[in-house]
C-alpha cells in the first residue's frame, strides 16, 4: 500500500500531545493516519517518547475497536503501515479486552475459571462461573479496582488507539481512562455518526463523549478535511453532507475532484427536498429526496424517510457485534 499523507494527516503523525482527538468523515484517513502515528510514536529511541515503557523496553499499543469486522478491517488496512510495528500492536473490541482480563484475572472478583455464556445457557448450566456479555464491562472495570491489575495494565502501552470514539459508552470511557496510565490517547471520532446513540443501554454516547476528551489535560484536536480517499469523485462525502443537511437545514458544498460520473471536474453541490404524493388521493408518504447535482446537471436521488422513528441516517442504528 503507498501512504503519502496529507499535510493535516502529517500532523496528526508528528503530534506528540497527551490526548490527539481526530476528527473526520468516512474516508477521509483517521484509521490509516493512526496506525501511522502509532508507528511514529513506537520508532521513538528510548527516552525520547514520556509514555513509553520503563527501562528501554519496546513500546507497545492497543488499538481498540467495537466489532470484529471493524478489527477485521483495521488488522487490513494498517499492516503495510505499521510495518516491522506490527507484532507489538494489539487490535481489539473492548468486550474481547474485557473478556480477556477476566480469563487472566477473574479469580480476584471470585471467578477463577470464568464461563463466558448467553442467557439460555445460563438458565441450563447455573449461574456460577459463568458470564453474560453484559456483564464483561462491569467486570473489567471492577478488576481495573484492584491496584496490582491496575499498575500492570497502566505499564502495558506507551499509545491507545480508540476508533469510532464518539460510540463509546460510559462504562468503555472508564475501562480507557482506567487502563491508560501515562499512555497517550489517539482518539478518533465521527461526531456526526453515533450510530449506538439509541440503544438503550449505551450511556453517555454522543456530543457530550467528544467533548469529554476535548477537557482532557493536554487535549488538541484536529479535524481532517473532508475529502474521502475512498471516492475521489467526490459523490459519496457530497451525499452524506446532504443527508445530514436534510435534517439540520443546513446546505453543503464540498469540492470534488474530476468524476467520472459526469466527466468533468467541478463542485459536486447538495441540497434535499421532499417528494410530493405519489399520485392523485394518495397520501403524503413523508419521503426525503437527497438529490446530488454533479457537473452537467447530471443528479443522483436518494431517497430517505423524513422523519425517522428510530436514528437519522447518519446515526443508523445496529446491533452490537460481540467481540
Amino acid at each position: 500500500m503507498s501512504y503519502k499523507p496529507t499535510p493535516a494527516q502529517r500532523t496528526v503523525i508528528e503530534a506528540a500531545d497527551p490526548v490527539l482527538l481526530v476528527t473526520g468523515g468516512a474516508g477521509t484517513g483517521k484509521t490509516t493516519t493512526a496506525a501511522a502515528a502509532v508507528r511514529a510514536c513506537l520508532e521513538r529511541p528510548p527516552g525520547a517518547d514520556p509514555a513509553a515503557p520503563a527501562g528501554g523496553a519496546p513500546g507497545r499499543a492497543l488499538f481498540l475497536s467495537f466489532s470484529r469486522a471493524a478489527v477485521a478491517q483495521i488488522l487490513d488496512r494498517t499492516a503495510d503501515i505499521l510495518g516491522p510495528c506490527q507484532g507489538r500492536v494489539q487490535i481489539t473490541t473492548y468486550h474481547a479486552f474485557a473478556w480477556r482480563l477476566i480469563e487472566r484475572f477473574g479469580s480476584a472478583v471470585g471467578l477463577p475459571g470464568p464461563v463466558l455464556a448467553t442467557e439460555s445457557e445460563i438458565k441450563l448450566l447455573g449461574p456460577d462461573g459463568t458470564v453474560r456479555y453484559r456483564d464483561l464491562m462491569p467486570l473489567a472495570l471492577r478488576l481495573c479496582a484492584v491496584p496490582a491489575i491496575v499498575a500492570h495494565l497502566q505499564s502495558r502501552w506507551s499509545v491507545i488507539v480508540c476508533d469510532e470514539f464518539q460510540d463509546t459508552d460510559d462504562g468503555q470511557y472508564r475501562l480507557l481512562l482506567a487502563i491508560r496510565g501515562p499512555a497517550r490517547l489517539l482518539l478518533l471520532g465521527d461526531p456526526n455518526q453515533c450510530i449506538y446513540s439509541n440503544l438503550p443501554d449505551a450511556v453517555g454516547v454522543g456530543p457530550q463523549r467528544v467533548a469529554a476528551a476535548r477537557a482532557l489535560p493536554g487535549a488538541r484536536e484536529i479535524a481532517l478535511p473532508e475529502a474521502s480517499h475512498r471516492d475521489p469523485s467526490g459523490v459519496l462525502p457530497a451525499a452524506a453532507a446532504a443527508i445530514l443537511a436534510s435534517y439540520t437545514g443546513r446546505e453543503d458544498r464540498i469540492s470534488g475532484k474530476r468524476s467520472k460520473l459526469c466527466g468533468g471536474g467541478g463542485d459536486v453541490v447538495a441540497h434535499s427536498r421532499v417528494l410530493p404524493p405519489h399520485g392523485s388521493g394518495t397520501a403524503d408518504l413523508g419521503l426525503r429526496s437527497v438529490m446530488i447535482t454533479l457537473t452537467r446537471n447530471t443528479t443522483m436521488a436518494i431517497p430517505m424517510r423524513k422523519e425517522p422513528s428510530v436514528a437519522s441516517p447518519l446515526s443508523v442504528s445496529h446491533p452490537r457485534l460481540a467481540g
